[in-house]
């Protein structure tokens, strides 16, 4: 489960309404951040800075500063901005004040805040959580940075102050803390790679919210796990034909192009369809010939009628590797969108062609499945790619909901977007992924899902778990640097055994 900044806050809400304390739930944080503290640093006589801001993320602070004390470290807290109004945060403040726990205000006091940090052995930032949104002030981005310049660990209160909880975006100098102790569930800047530089390693703390409280949320966020892709995959029969195992078309490749359509038909068997045919230019079939020789070959310059016969008998279609944009090929576009009866991936210069000529958005239904990169994106919304990556989930949802289909919008940290508002985050692979190709072969691996009968959503969400958990197994074997699309290919298989002989995935 990953919840947004409002999730949370409504979570914590309905906990209060069903008679959990506010300062439960604040001491039950300040206590969880403790426990991290103490497993992993040596408290004796440590010298802890904890920066508190005036709401409940300090409260938390106040807490474990007080903790701290208690245990025989020396903490000292920074008021960040000034002291807190609000009756839990002011109760924790005061309990710690009352241990005797020394109190700096960075309004008054800025060079005693920035000496206290630059001798800390520890610092906690406990400033914002997740109420943080646009840029950081002059105050609190002169603190940051000189926080980010010691070498003493810190440990961030739910979410690094400076990062947006709901987006990942964070400002420059952000707080770049070594383990993020969040509650209730991770927030999205939990898990997208781009925060992952600020928040370090993130644990979660249960601070006793009801669980019906959580299942109450209408959360429509999840992550892309190994539990996520079990329940969608399944062991193959032992009793089957090729026909049982989908029938999938791939229009891919061009005479530049030629590799485009190879390395989607080598992901669609690996994947597991039972035939797969490749419908491609003339000069591209000897290559789709001589490294997938299970491959149905079609030339689509020749054979129209053919391919429109195999196209009305397929499980689905792939259409737009490597396909280019010319005139023949928006033809041969518009051909297959208007006689495919199937469900349909489109990738490359099929979006290419759709975000050129909008009127053919009118060919697609429910069933569809776009695999974007954010360039690719970006032509289809008109959108910067900058803007796109601020906030990548509501862009994503906005889109497969305004064109009811199934949106794999691909970068760093994959979203499956549903027609529905629905959105799942896939959080493994690597960089090594980053190279022409790897496109072809996850466009290959979601079609071929997609003719072995699995709805749009679950093919777009296993098939990116599938294609990043290969990459990862490949790196066992050779460095990121040295990955194509073709060699990671030949670790689906794994990626399928990793899957099913996981205990605990199988117990779920």
């Amino acid at each position: 489960m990953i919840i947004t900044a409002k999730e949370q806050r409504t979570a914590e809400a309905r906990a209060v309404e069903k008679g959990v304390s506010l300062i439960r739930l604040m001491q039950t944080a300040g206590e969880s951040v403790f426990s991290v503290l103490r497993e992993g640093y040596e408290l004796k006589d440590l010298a802890v800075c904890a920066l508190c801001g005036n709401g409940g993320n300090g409260g938390d602070g106040f807490v474990a500063a007080r903790m701290l004390k208690q245990a025989g470290a020396r903490p000292v807290i920074v008021l960040c901005s000034g002291t807190p109004k609000a009756n839990a945060p002011s109760l924790m403040y005061k309990q710690a004040v009352s241990e005797g726990v020394p109190v700096l205000d960075i309004q008054f006091e800025r060079e005693k805040v920035f000496d206290a940090v630059s001798k800390s052995g520890l610092i906690i930032d406990a400033v914002y959580g997740i109420g943080f949104r646009g840029k950081l002030n002059a105050s609190m981005d002169a603190l940051f940075r000189e926080v980010n310049r010691t070498r003493a660990p810190t440990v961030a209160v739910d979410v690094p102050s400076g990062v947006n909880a709901d987006t990942g975006e964070a400002d420059e100098n952000a707080v770049r803390a070594d383990i993020t102790v969040c509650f209730i569930a991770k927030k999205p800047a939990n898990i997208l790679k781009s925060a992952r530089l600020y928040c370090g390693t993130s644990v979660l703390a249960d601070i006793g919210i009801p669980e019906e409280c959580l299942a109450a949320l209408n959360n429509e966020l999840k992550e892309i796990d190994a539990g996520t892709a079990a329940k969608i995959l399944s062991p193959r029969p032992e009793i089957g034909h090729k026909g049982d195992f989908g029938r999938l078309m791939i229009t891919a490749g061009s005479d530049r192009y030629r590799g485009a359509a190879v390395i989607a038909a080598l992901g669609a068997y690996q994947t597991g369809a039972g035939l797969v045919a490749v419908a491609s230019a003339e000069k591209a079939l000897p290559a789709v010939a001589a490294q997938v020789p299970e491959a149905i070959l079609f030339d689509i310059c020749s054979d129209k009628e053919d391919y429109i016969g195999e196209l009305k008998k397929s499980g689905a279609c792939l259409i737009g590797c490597g396909l280019t944009t010319t005139a023949k090929a928006k033809e041969l576009f518009t051909l297959t969108l208007g006689n495919a009866a199937c469900p349909l991936v489109i990738d490359a210069d099929g979006l290419n062609l759709l975000a050129s000529d909008p009127s053919l958005f009118e060919l697609l239904d429910e069933r569809t499945i776009l695999t974007p990169h954010i360039g690719e994106f970006s032509r289809l919304t008109g959108m910067a790619a900058e803007e796109i990556l601020k906030d990548r989930v509501k862009h994503a949802r906005e889109y497969a909901v305004k064109h009811g289909i199934t949106l794999a919008l691909k970068s760093e940290n994959t979203v499956v977007a549903t027609a529905d508002g629905r959105a799942y985050i896939n959080t493994i692979g690597n960089s090594g992924l980053a190279k022409a190709g790897s496109g072809d072969l996850l466009a290959g691996m979601t079609a071929a899902l997609l003719a072995m009968g699995k709805s749009p959503v679950d093919a777009a969400v296993a098939g990116v778990y599938l294609h990043s958990l290969a990459a990862d197994l490949a790196t066992e074997e050779v460095d990121k640097h040295s990955l194509t699309a073709s060699y990671i290919s030949g670790y689906i298989g794994g990626a399928y055994a990793k899957i099913f002989s996981d205990p605990a995935v199988c117990d779920e």
